[in-house]
């Protein structure tokens, strides 16, 4: 992925237009970090947008991503859904183990709110405050 990553950031929109293979890897690339593997639009203004936005975010979502593909935990819920706690949106399907260690700690999310919990670290935290309580 962030091979393909490279090249289409590297290359220019017009190329990419006329060139078959790079357009259908620009929509593949797009489909995968931004859309969730659904299908984009193929208009060319379209396009355009989308290759900008791989230029301006690409390697950031990229290493969301790869962090999302490697997480432990595994959400109940999908989607996104408002907290008014945080005052912020919680996105599910984008939960990293990080981040979902932040807001367990924080109370905010539960062990129900998890299939699979991210075991490790989250023991590791309980063993910590519970050290600290006695």
């Amino acid at each position: 992925m962030r091979k393909q990553l490279d090249i289409l950031i590297a290359t220019p929109f017009n190329i990419i237009r006329s060139n078959g293979e790079l357009s259908i890897m620009l929509m593949r690339v797009y489909s995968t970090l931004y859309l969730g593997g659904k299908s984009p639009n193929f208009c060319e203004s379209c396009q355009r947008k989308y290759h900008e936005e791989i230029v301006k975010t690409g390697i950031m979502t990229n290493k969301l991503y790869e962090e999302i593909k490697t997480r432990t935990c595994k959400p109940k819920r999908c989607g996104i859904v408002y907290h008014s706690l945080l005052n912020d949106h919680i996105n599910f399907d984008l939960l990293t183990d990080a981040r979902a260690i932040e807001l367990i700690n924080k109370g905010i999310l539960k062990e129900n709110d998890f299939e699979t919990m991210p075991i490790v670290e989250v023991q590791a935290e309980k063993v910590i405050k519970n050290n600290k309580k006695k």
